[in-house]
C-alpha cells in the first residue's frame, strides 16, 4: 500500500481527486490549497503514477508523491523521481523543482513515512 499527497488545484479536472481513496484533507498553512491524502494499493501504482502525470495541469510547477515507508516516488508533469528512503537524491529533485519555479519551501516533501501523517494532519 502506497499513501500520497494530492492538492486540489493541481489537476486539469478537479473531479479527478474522486477517483483516489480519500484517507485524509486539511487546509494549507501558507495558502487556499486543500491537500488530500490518499492510499494507493500496490497493483495500481504504474496506473496511478500514469493517472496523476496525464492530469497535472499543462504549464503549472505542480506535483504529487507517493509513499509507503521504503520508497518515495515525486511525480511532475514531464518527469518522475524514484527511490528508495536512504538514499534518495533530494538534490536532483530539488533542483528540477526550482528549475520550473517552485519556491523551495514548497520542495520540502511531506509526509513521506506513514508515522509522519500523524502530525501531517494533526491526528491525535
Amino acid at each position: 500500500m502506497y499513501h500520497g499527497i494530492i492538492i486540489d488545484k493541481e489537476f486539469k479536472d478537479s473531479k479527478f481527486i474522486n477517483s483516489f481513496k480519500i484517507f485524509n484533507k486539511r487546509k494549507s498553512t501558507d495558502s487556499d490549497w486543500l491537500l488530500f491524502g490518499i492510499e494507493v494499493e500496490d497493483q495500481k501504482l504504474s496506473a496511478t503514477i500514469n493517472a496523476i502525470q496525464e492530469n497535472l495541469r499543462e504549464g503549472k510547477p505542480f506535483y504529487a508523491h507517493l509513499y509507503n515507508n521504503k520508497k518515495l516516488i515525486i511525480i511532475f508533469k514531464k518527469k518522475i523521481f524514484s527511490a528508495f528512503m536512504d538514499v534518495y537524491p533530494w538534490k536532483d529533485f530539488i533542483d528540477y523543482g526550482k528549475s520550473l519555479g517552485i519556491p523551495e519551501k514548497q520542495l520540502k516533501v511531506s509526509p513521506i513515512r506513514f508515522e509522519d501523517e500523524v502530525n501531517y494532519f494533526n491526528l491525535t
